[in-house]
């Protein structure tokens, strides 16, 4: 599927510069750049993904230039592309988010709910002479919602573990945390008890109205 711009802002802030790209299948795709950035703004021709080469960042202490890409991806999928040189050879590191936040020390910042069953905050950094995602020991969500179904909330993510709480559809809750996996999900009620909760994938809101997997 062609996709088409409508919206392509760059807005000058205190911190730098915030690039809006805005398509047909993905909104508000934003990627901030800390002052010193050079403005690229280059799209390719292609017929099938929008790709835009977005800005070049040189970061002193790692005495490398690197350029942000975004790609929408075939299938609706947002990618951030992060390319530099080793020696003349370029390298590229790859994250899929609608959100990327590129800090004067190297430091990479992404969220987003795109092929994950909420939005992700995720670091990567620069080490060895290639960017890694920084490893946590679970994922941050952050969601006040409502339960879909009944829910028996767990002392550990298993399933043979002891009800902490229950939680009757339609009640008030909080999902705090989810484990590496997205399959287990720490939950708060009303009463601020805690307790684990299995929510396997699924393209639709089943357990909980926020998550969900968004994607492919």
């Amino acid at each position: 599927m062609v996709l088409q711009l409508i919206v392509l802002l760059c807005q000058f802030q205190a911190y730098g510069a915030s690039f809006k790209v805005d398509t047909l299948g993905n909104k508000d795709i934003i990627i901030k750049v800390p002052d010193g950035a050079t403005k690229i703004m280059k799209t390719h021709n292609n017929p099938a993904v929008l790709i835009i080469d977005v800005a070049s960042i040189y970061v002193n202490s790692l005495k490398k230039k690197f350029t942000i890409q975004y790609n929408s991806g075939g299938s609706e999928d947002p990618t951030f592309n992060i390319k530099w040189l080793d020696g003349k050879t370029e390298k590229e590191f790859s994250i899929e988010g609608t959100e990327l936040d590129f800090h004067s020390s190297g430091e990479i910042l992404i969220s987003g709910h795109t092929n994950n069953k909420f939005s992700q905050k995720r670091k990567v950094v620069f080490k060895n002479n290639k960017l890694s995602e920084v490893e946590q020991p679970y994922y941050y969500v952050g969601i006040k919602s409502k339960s879909l179904i009944d829910i028996d909330a767990r002392l550990s993510p298993d399933e043979k573990s002891t009800t902490t709480f229950h939680l009757k559809k339609g009640e008030y809750v909080e999902v705090l945390l989810s484990d590496t996996s997205q399959l287990y999900f720490l939950l708060k009620n009303k009463e601020g008890l805690l307790g684990w909760v299995l929510i396997s994938e699924n393209q639709r809101p089943t357990v909980i109205k926020e998550i969900f997997f968004k994607g492919d």
